[in-house]
């Protein structure tokens, strides 16, 4: 009998499980073929659906898993709790909104498509200039290194993207592999910090509960 209960709960919480992801799929499914997208063309890779190799697209690919992925750590670490005993809890929670919105505009070439650039890349340096003046010193105790080289790479990759390339138009493949690997390196970088602070908080928790 306890079994049966413990097999209908379970079996409750998967169909909770089930139904964001379900919703998701579904709203997304119905939006973009009532714009007229064919329904394969939503669903399948953009790779596989162009018929082309691995390498199409990947560097970008992989900037995009890291900010995914350094996001989804600092969201974890703010669901479990453990910023809240940090004094670092407000730089982690600034650092995951801002890296959250930084991979939702890579994934979706927000500035690329739908807004001006200059505007993006302006909120970006408020973002950026907040950071720094509400938490500089707890920068400097994690891992300032890190930071300031991500900002400096950050910063290459605009400069080249919104004046380089516009003024070098003959040059344009070199100015994008500058800019685009500038960007990539930044990304790293940016991630490590986010990743070096995140170990250090967990390990100071850790030895506070010992």
């Amino acid at each position: 009998m306890k079994k049966i209960l413990n097999f209908i709960k379970n079996k409750s919480n998967i169909l909770k499980t089930l139904f964001i992801p379900f919703i998701i799929y579904s709203f997304f499914l119905l939006i973009f073929t009532t714009q007229g997208v064919p329904t394969l063309l939503i669903i399948r890779d953009l790779a596989q659906t162009c018929n082309q190799t691995l390498g199409v697209g990947f560097l970008s690919n992989l900037g995009i898993i890291m900010w995914i992925g350094i996001s989804s750590i600092l969201i974890f670490i703010i669901k479990v709790g453990v910023s809240k005993k940090s004094r670092y809890n407000n730089l982690i929670k600034t650092g995951c909104v801002f890296s959250c919105f930084l991979a939702l505009d890579d994934f979706f070439l927000i500035h690329d498509k739908y807004i001006i650039q200059e505007i993006i890349f302006l909120s970006y340096f408020i973002l950026i200039f907040y950071i720094i003046k509400k938490f500089f010193t707890q920068i400097k105790e994690l891992a300032p290194n890190l930071f300031l080289t991500s900002l400096v790479l950050f910063g290459l990759s605009i400069i080249i993207d919104i004046v380089l390339q516009d003024l070098f138009p003959s040059f344009l493949t070199i100015t994008q592999i500058i800019e685009e690997g500038c960007k990539f390196m930044g990304i790293f970088c940016w991630a490590s910090f986010w990743w070096t602070s995140a170990s250090k908080i967990l390990k100071s928790q850790k030895f506070n509960n010992l």
